[in-house]
């Protein structure tokens, strides 16, 4: 299971306690009653997670996601609910925007990320192409997805040669906000739980904005002390109340 950083690192510029004070926090975007987000299945007859689309969303929320999906694109982080915990999503496809990921909690770079992917055709393009999905994991994509269930899969393009693992793992969560960013962004995303390596994982946006906050508003310097970002790590946090969860999800090989 895979995607870890790349050789080029993200640094970080520690402020004093003074500028800390006036420094700019990250926003929290509220995207309310995610559960009125509907999504309309496949057309035709495949499968119905072939390729879903938004087919209801409220003006606020979507323009809230339309914001973090550019964030996204920026090689930004955003901070999202899914049924399990609050996600720090990054651009699967974004070797810097991952190794943000790691800047910013502080994690190990041997630990993998889990992909979120909101349609099998997504999910398609990181295996490879010779790849099929087998008849156990179809099956239990029907009981479980959208659903807290990773699947293990051969890697399209392993960030490390063997004897590294070269698989991925990769899930559809089941919150529709988090379908709805996936899906709205048309990116993979890469997300373990929002918070420093260490502390409890988030299921509220305000425990993510306690730990993270301030930190992933500084403004992001490279190995040679040049500012790249002034937003920061973080673009955005998407707040849409407590997760129902509270646990990671399982991992099948």
């Amino acid at each position: 299971m895979l995607i870890r950083p790349a050789a080029r690192f993200v640094h970080h510029r520690l402020l004093s306690s003074t500028a800390m004070s006036s420094a700019r926090l990250v926003p929290v975007l509220p995207c309310p009653e995610p559960e009125a987000i509907a999504f309309a299945p496949s057309s035709g007859c495949g499968h119905s997670l072939e390729d879903p689309q938004i087919a209801r969303i409220s003006p606020t929320t979507h323009e809230h996601l339309r914001i973090a999906a550019r964030h996204l694109r920026a090689s930004r982080l955003v901070a999202f609910p899914t049924e399990t915990v609050y996600g720090l999503g990054a651009n699967t496809l974004d070797p810097v925007a991952t190794a943000k990921v790691y800047a910013l909690k502080g994690r190990p770079s041997d630990n993998p990320l889990i992909v979120h992917v909101s349609s099998l055709r997504m999910l398609r393009s990181l295996i490879p192409e010779s790849e099929t999905i087998s008849d156990l994991y179809l099956a239990l994509i029907d009981a479980f997805w959208p659903g807290p269930l990773t699947l293990l899969f051969p890697a399209r393009n392993p960030p490390r040669p063997p004897p590294a693992p070269q698989t991925i793992g990769i899930r559809l969560p089941s919150h529709p906000l988090a379908r709805a960013l996936i899906t709205e962004a048309n990116l993979p995303i890469s997300a373990p739980s929002a918070n420093s390596s260490g502390r409890p994982s988030p299921t509220e946006a305000a425990h993510v904005f306690a730990d993270l906050g301030r930190k992933g508003a500084e403004p992001v310097i490279d190995a040679e002390g040049k500012v790249v970002d002034e937003v920061g790590m973080l673009g955005c946090i998407l707040d849409a109340g407590p997760c129902a969860v509270g646990v990671e999800s399982t991992v099948v090989d």
